[in-house]
């Protein structure tokens, strides 16, 4: 029996959640003056942590990432100053911008324990920041030491990999603080940070099926990365899907119709109106990661 399309993609299924959970992804590069001439009273002190996230093919590694974090945090506490107080954690904010702490590591683990890092891309020695090199000295300093990370039972592969990285909870308008969603995230220094609000939704995009892929009935679910304008439109350039970086693409028919319901999702962007993300008031650009899902009905 033949099926037929859904009268509406799931696009508002995950919005709120992928700017939620990236809302801090501001990008610095276009914060602009209106950030730079914030008043104090626009800022609060909020705490930086340390937190290990995977994929799902990866999830069993994520416990032995979630340790990695807790002993690299713990060294990097102390490069910073701190102290030894079970309440304290140090002060970042000479050593660290605000805009720049949501960058990491990947980091590689091997069954009897070893393990091997990756630089965020495209860093160098000048673009890493004070926390970039002080986790890369915890790194080293662990891996010198012969740390071993647990190997998961359930493993099925030779190796596995999770990304170590900052994170920090959010400040919306009027002081509340936001944790972030993370998986045991561990502080390691605090910061002083501008309220923030994500950009929402007010016209939905228009994604079409693609002929093809609904006439083979094919489904599917696409991750797409794209940044939203201080105007509120999508900035076209910049919406690329979002693929593991240990895993192969599709190729042949099924790299055909993974093509197509991404480049479906690019041309429905071009409709899609948002209010655009704030810090501190000043309208930003912003990183948006959403999934679409393709879906057909009986």
């Amino acid at each position: 029996m033949p099926r037929r399309v859904l009268a509406a993609l799931v696009l508002t299924l995950s919005l709120s959640t992928a700017t939620a959970s990236r809302a801090q992804a501001v990008d610095p590069t276009y914060a602009g003056e209106c950030v730079a001439r914030l008043p104090r009273e626009a800022f609060t002190r909020v705490p930086v942590f340390l937190a290990a996230e995977t994929d799902s093919a990866n999830r069993p590694i994520l416990r032995t990432g979630a340790m990695l974090a807790l002993g690299a945090g713990d060294r990097i506490r102390k490069a910073f100053g701190w102290t030894g107080g079970e309440r304290e954690i140090p002060v970042g904010d000479s050593i660290q911008n605000w805009r720049h702490t949501h960058r990491g590591f990947l980091i590689t683990a091997y069954p009897g324990g070893r393990f091997a890092w990756k630089r965020p891309p495209n860093a160098s020695d000048t673009s890493l920041t004070a926390a970039d090199r002080a986790l890369e000295r915890a790194l080293l300093a662990l891996a010198d030491e012969g740390q071993r990370l647990s190997w998961p039972n359930d493993a099925r592969s030779d190796s596995m990999s999770f990304k170590l990285y900052f994170t920090r909870s959010l400040v919306r308008q009027g002081g509340r603080i936001v944790p972030p969603q993370a998986y045991y995230p561990v502080p390691v220094f605090s910061l002083m940070v501008p309220w923030e609000d994500s950009v929402s939704i007010v016209q939905q995009p228009r994604v079409q099926y693609p002929l093809l892929s609904r006439r083979d009935f094919k489904e599917g679910t696409v991750i797409i990365e794209y940044v939203v304008d201080t105007t509120g439109l999508v900035d076209i350039s910049t919406a690329r899907d979002r693929w593991p970086a240990d895993k192969p693409r599709y190729t042949g028919a099924q790299g055909n119709y993974y093509s197509q319901f991404v480049q479906a999702v690019r041309n429905g962007l071009r409709q899609a109106r948002f209010r655009p993300g704030l810090v501190g008031g000043c309208a930003v650009r912003q990183l948006v990661v959403q999934p679409f899902n393709f879906a057909l009905t009986p």
